[in-house]
């Protein structure tokens, strides 16, 4: 019997994360939201799929749950007034919606409430100039701020004066001891002489530090290795495209800068169609135009959106192929001597491309509401 290479259930239980939407803490609108109801809007978001199994959508097909505050308040270890608290400030920051279903004259009692968990409002402006604020933080060094020990950096996770969401019960926790000496890390460099070496050797990665030769190599192996790195962030966030399309990319853009213009077109086409979804009415138009390079749904999540008539692999060959066939096309057009726009014909091409997917996955979707009636 082989020693290695299984996997484990204890691992894969532990590989089990809730999600914490970045906008939560960065979007002006939320800064001011206590951990405790950014956590409960996580816990709410990842269940979505539990109330899809269990058929809690209305006509319409908008998730809602089922919650008791005690049920909550078990789910996230804390007491019931503390979970008023947060429904309330998620209330207040249209995070959450409740919808009072009355009373019931054939069970002659009322019926519980439904709790919809809804989406921020943000706007184009700010998610555009959060992503560059994120892009200047990552990949511009500002000044001579000095990298602080753990001792200086504010709990940035720590809610204050409420009551904090923790661990299951009787666990220790293993981030935040309490009562006990503080770790000291680095006691060693002490007399390390910090200010010259940031007077002597400050971070700079900009071109004008680098040879022509340098710089191409350096392209070159972002452009080679873009599959395994390149994210809508540059934290550990979701792949926009697979490594097909990627790939593909690879062999006709030169630099990262060219690369990252390509993928903002293919998804500002995709955002445009989603929103004109959205004004029609089309019921999960998000899930429909959904991008995950990674294919690294929840098993369950996929068969639910299946059955919606969503298979989200279908949609990253659309747009490996789509992406195939205009570059092909543009070449043929630039050696012809034609005049076009490049960006505005490539994000034609794909605004065309999503809108037709959208429209079959909604046919195919009617087509499965009236077998199942």
């Amino acid at each position: 019997m082989p020693t290695n290479g299984f996997y484990n259930v204890n691992e894969v239980y532990t590989e089990k994360f809730y999600q914490l939407p970045q906008w939560l803490f960065t979007n002006e609108k939320y800064k001011d939201l206590s951990n405790n109801a950014r956590i409960a809007y996580a816990l709410l978001k990842d269940r979505n799929r539990y109330s899809i199994k269990n058929h809690w959508f209305d006509a319409d097909g908008n998730i809602y749950f089922i919650f008791t505050n005690k049920t909550l308040a078990d789910m996230l270890n804390v007491t019931e007034r503390t979970i008023t608290s947060v429904k309330k400030e998620l209330v207040t920051h249209r995070l959450l919606y409740i919808k009072k279903m009355g009373f019931d004259n054939k069970i002659k009692q009322n019926l519980p409430s439904r709790l919809y968990l809804l989406k921020p409002v943000l706007s184009a402006e700010e998610v555009y100039n959060n992503m560059i604020q994120e892009e200047a933080s990552a990949l511009q060094p500002r000044g001579q701020e000095n990298i602080s020990s753990p001792a200086q950096v504010p709990p940035a996770l720590q809610p204050r004066g409420q009551e904090n969401i923790s661990s299951p019960k009787n666990e220790a926790s293993a981030l935040q001891p309490r009562g006990q000496e503080n770790i000291s890390l680095y006691l060693e460099n002490n007399n390390l002489d910090t200010n010259k070496i940031h007077k002597d050797t400050q971070l700079d990665f900009s071109s004008k530090e680098y040879s022509t030769k340098e710089i191409n190599e350096q392209n070159r192996d972002l452009i080679k290795h873009a599959k395994e790195y390149y994210t809508q962030t540059d934290t550990n966030d979701k792949v926009i495209l697979n490594s097909k399309a990627l790939n593909l990319l690879a062999m006709w853009v030169r630099t990262p800068q060219e690369l990252n213009r390509v993928v903002r077109i293919i998804l500002n086409a995709r955002n445009s169609v989603l929103t004109q979804l959205q004004e029609k009415g089309a019921k999960n138009a998000e899930y429909i135009l959904r991008i995950d390079g990674n294919q690294q749904q929840d098993p369950e999540e996929l068969k639910a959106l299946k059955e919606l008539g969503i298979e989200t692999d279908k949609l990253q060959n659309e747009i490996t192929n789509t992406l195939r066939r205009v570059l092909n096309a543009m070449r043929r057009m630039s050696d012809n001597g034609t005049d076009f726009n490049t960006e505005n014909y490539l994000f034609g091409a794909f605004k065309r491309m999503f809108a037709d997917y959208a429209e079959k996955v909604i046919e195919k979707r009617e087509k499965l509401q009236i077998e199942w009636n």
